[in-house]
């Protein structure tokens, strides 16, 4: 197994997640919220799914052999340092410019969302 977390649902990604669990992946999800912001006067997405990822994947630590974290927030790096201290590999999925750079330095594989993109319009014959 490996495990995954998509944080918020959208019924548009239903078939996606479907496709994801049927090959043994573990898909929470969790509605994003939106918490005003008074320096800034906006209102923010805000969605903290740290908690329960984490909890997640120390839960099911014995079930599987790679933890595929699809987020670039630093909060996960002591997370990520611990789940290799058990011998299990780490993927970091996320947007470039939203990757923290030592969560980066600590998984044992980073994918950008966008070489991604960049490797379907190949296979798609896109420019």
């Amino acid at each position: 197994h490996t495990l995954t977390g998509f944080i918020q649902y959208k019924e548009e990604r239903e078939a996606f997640f479907k496709m994801l669990k049927k090959v043994g992946y573990i898909v929470k999800s969790k509605p994003v919220s939106s918490v005003y912001d008074s320096t800034s006067g906006d209102y923010k997405r805000k969605c903290n799914f740290d908690v329960e990822v984490s909890i997640i994947a120390l839960d099911k630590l014995p079930e599987y052999k790679e933890l595929v974290l699809c987020s670039g927030d630093g909060d996960f790096v002591k997370l990520l340092k611990y789940i290799k201290g058990k011998f299990k590999k780490t993927t970091v999925i996320a947007h470039r410019h939203r990757l923290n750079w030592e969560l980066a330095s600590t998984a044992n594989r980073v994918i950008t969302l966008e070489s991604i993109k960049t490797e379907l319009e190949k296979k798609k014959g896109l420019p």
